[in-house]
C-alpha cells in the first residue's frame, strides 16, 4: 500500500463535505470510511476543527484508539448554497 501525503486544508474540506454530506454528524472511523482518509488524518483535521468552532468533538466509545463523534454545528450558509459556473471559475484564479 502506497502512502500519499494530504494538505491539511484538503483533508480539513473533505471532512466537511462528508459531515454536510451524510447529516452534518459522523464517526471518526465513518469519515474515514467516506472520503477515503486514513482514520488517523480524520481524527487530526476533525479534532483541528474543533479547536477552531467549526464543529463539535465527543469522544465516545469505538474500536479504534481515540473514537470521536463530530458534529457540524453551525452551517455555513455560502457552502450549502450550490456556486455558479462563474464563482467557481472565479474561485480557480484566487
Amino acid at each position: 500500500m502506497t502512502s500519499t501525503r494530504i494538505k491539511p486544508e484538503e483533508a480539513r474540506a473533505k471532512v466537511l463535505a462528508a459531515l454536510r454530506a451524510n447529516g452534518y454528524k459522523g464517526r471518526t472511523t465513518d469519515l474515514a470510511r467516506w472520503t477515503l482518509l486514513p482514520v488517523s488524518v480524520v481524527r487530526r483535521a476533525g479534532l483541528y476543527l474543533a479547536s477552531n468552532l467549526k464543529l463539535d468533538a465527543t469522544r465516545v466509545s469505538g474500536t479504534d484508539k481515540g473514537e470521536y463523534l463530530f458534529t457540524l454545528h453551525q452551517l455555513d450558509l455560502f457552502e450549502d448554497i450550490p456556486k455558479s459556473f462563474w464563482e467557481k471559475l472565479k474561485g480557480l484564479f484566487r
